[in-house]
């Protein structure tokens, strides 16, 4: 928010904050075995549970990072859905953030526990305030926090998910990422304050195509984790020579391209 309203002062002691309490939650929060213990007891002692709800969360909000996140990420994804509809988003980012969107699709579709896809199956349209909802205390079945699994399609599996504007760049940015498992196509549109994306993506034994369309006054980061610039096309041209995008790097083993307004059809050759 600091950083939105440019405040650079208080930005930088909320920044400071945070790390002191993930080195403080790491530090504390762990167990033997790697994952998040709930609490801590007031003689100091560890609490004996690991739930979901805290494991999804160090995922989630960056707190678990490097060789721990593998561990973190499957204790989470073999609880199923063990956390409750206002948790939804937490958990499905987890998974997502951990490159386990198998999990994701599998969640998010899996009729045999108390869940989204249970729901529909029993006939409801929209998520309800607890996964077994009860009349007798009046429990909602139409409650706001289920959106969250909306979102979360659209970040994790539709692969757009709204980003900071670099300095000086254009005010509406989105980053295109194509999942890492668990669909083989998906297409849609995302809105922004500068006017709809539309991307789909598809793979196939030849690599993943991905098309987007991209409004005035805004820009898409796509991101292709572990392919390298030569693997890469615009409308079957190298993309270090396409018109209207620029090599920005990435982590390794991956391509970042920043992409101005219009539309491109990517193609990322399989290795």
């Amino acid at each position: 928010m600091a950083i939105l309203a440019g405040d650079a002062e208080i930005a930088s002691v909320q920044a400071q904050r945070a790390a002191a309490l993930t080195s403080a939650v790491n530090t504390h929060l762990v167990g033997g075995d790697g994952l998040y213990v709930d609490g801590l007891r007031t003689s100091g002692e560890q609490s004996t549970h690991s739930s979901q709800l805290a494991n999804a969360s160090a995922l989630a909000y960056g707190v678990a990072a490097g060789a721990q996140v593998p561990t973190v990420a499957k204790y989470v994804a073999s609880l199923d859905i063990s956390v409750e509809p206002d948790h939804g988003m937490e958990l499905l980012r987890a998974l997502h953030a951990a490159g386990r969107d198998v999990d994701v699709v599998r969640l998010l579709t899996d009729t045999s526990f108390p869940g989204w896809a249970a729901i529909i199956k029993s006939g409801g349209t929209f998520t309800w305030e607890t996964w077994t909802p009860s009349d007798l205390i009046g429990d909602s079945m139409s409650h706001g926090w289920g959106s969250s699994a909306l979102v979360a399609i659209q970040e994790a599996l539709l692969g757009a998910v709204p980003t900071a504007s670099p300095s000086g760049g254009p005010p509406t940015v989105v980053t295109v990422t194509p999942p890492s498992g668990g669909l083989t196509h998906a297409s849609g549109t995302f809105p922004t304050p500068a006017g709809e994306f539309s991307l789909s993506w598809r793979d196939s034994a030849a690599g993943t195509r991905l098309s987007v369309t991209i409004p005035p006054n805004a820009e898409a980061r796509c991101q292709f984790p572990g392919a390298s610039i030569s693997e890469v096309t615009e409308s079957g041209v190298p993309v270090e020579h396409a018109r209207g995008i620029s090599i920005v790097g990435g982590e390794a083993g991956g391509v970042v391209l920043a992409v101005g307004a219009g539309r491109y059809d990517f193609m990322v050759e399989t290795g």
